[in-house]
């Protein structure tokens, strides 16, 4: 299902992927960077 949601977006439009590393984030912080991600329209996180 998202999979073919992202595909049918990249039809038209670019994707932004947000990459969050689990060895230089704190897990404090993670709410927030997804939460500023997604506000600013994001994608997809890896």
């Amino acid at each position: 299902m998202v999979y073919q949601q992202l595909i049918e977006k990249l039809k038209t439009q670019r994707l932004h992927f947000t990459l969050i590393d689990p060895d230089k984030q704190k897990i404090e912080d993670v709410e927030k960077i997804v939460k500023n991600a997604v506000d600013n329209g994001t994608d997809a996180f890896m």
